[in-house]
C-alpha cells in the first residue's frame, strides 16, 4: 500500500497522544488554545493555497529511509492526536497537509488516508473522555449528536463520490479556503 509507513506512523502517534489530550484540556486556557489552533489552521490553509497556485510537483521533502518516514509520521501523528483530542476534532485538517507536503502524497490519497487515521485517533480520544466521564449526557445532546452524525454520514458519502471527479487544484483551493476561514472565525471568537 503506498504511503503505508506514513499512515502507520501518523495513526500510531495520534492514538498514543490522543489518550493524553483529554487531560490537557483542563490545563490550558481556552483563549490560548484557540489562538494556537487558529494559527496552525491559517498556516496549513496558506500552504495549501500556495501549493494550488504554485504546484510543488509533489516532491517529497522526506528522506526515502523507511525509518525516517515512520518516525516522522509518529511525531507528526502525536501532535495531531493531541490537538484532535483536545478540540474534539478528527484531525483531517492537519493530517491532509502533512501527508501532502512532507510526504508528497497527492490530495486524493491524503484525504482518503486521513479518514482512516482520524478514525483511530477519534476512537482513542472518545474512549479516554468516556473513562473521565467527560462526555455530556441528556436528550438535547443526543438529538444534536444524532442529527450531526446523520449529516456527516451523508456528507462523507457525497464527498467520497465527488473526490473521484473533483479536480485536484479545486480540492486544494477549497480546503485551503476552509482552513483560513476557520482560522479567522476562531480568532474572532477569542
Amino acid at each position: 500500500m503506498p504511503r503505508s509507513l506514513e499512515i502507520l506512523g501518523l495513526a500510531a502517534g495520534g492514538m498514543i497522544s490522543a489518550s493524553y489530550g483529554a487531560r490537557l484540556v483542563h490545563l490550558l486556557s481556552t483563549r490560548r488554545l484557540m489562538q494556537l489552533i487558529a494559527c496552525l489552521l491559517a498556516g496549513r490553509g496558506g500552504l495549501l493555497l500556495l501549493e494550488a497556485a504554485f504546484p510543488f510537483q509533489h516532491s517529497e521533502l522526506m528522506s526515502p529511509s523507511p525509518v525516517v518516514r515512520l518516525v516522522t509520521g509518529i511525531v507528526a501523528g502525536a501532535g495531531i492526536g493531541l490537538v484532535s483530542s483536545i478540540l474534539g476534532v478528527a484531525g483531517g485538517e492537519l493530517l491532509i497537509p502533512i501527508l501532502i507536503f512532507p510526504f508528497g502524497a497527492d490530495i486524493k490519497t491524503a484525504g482518503s488516508a486521513s479518514i482512516l487515521i482520524s478514525l483511530a485517533i477519534v476512537t482513542i480520544g472518545l474512549w479516554r473522555y468516556r473513562q473521565m466521564k467527560a462526555i455530556p449526557q441528556g436528550r438535547g445532546v443526543q438529538r444534536i449528536t444524532l442529527a450531526m452524525s446523520v449529516g456527516s454520514i451523508i456528507g462523507a458519502i457525497l464527498g467520497g463520490l465527488a473526490v473521484a471527479y473533483a479536480p485536484v487544484e479545486f480540492l486544494k483551493l477549497l480546503l485551503g479556503c476552509v482552513l483560513l476561514a476557520t482560522a479567522f472565525k476562531t480568532m474572532a471568537r477569542h
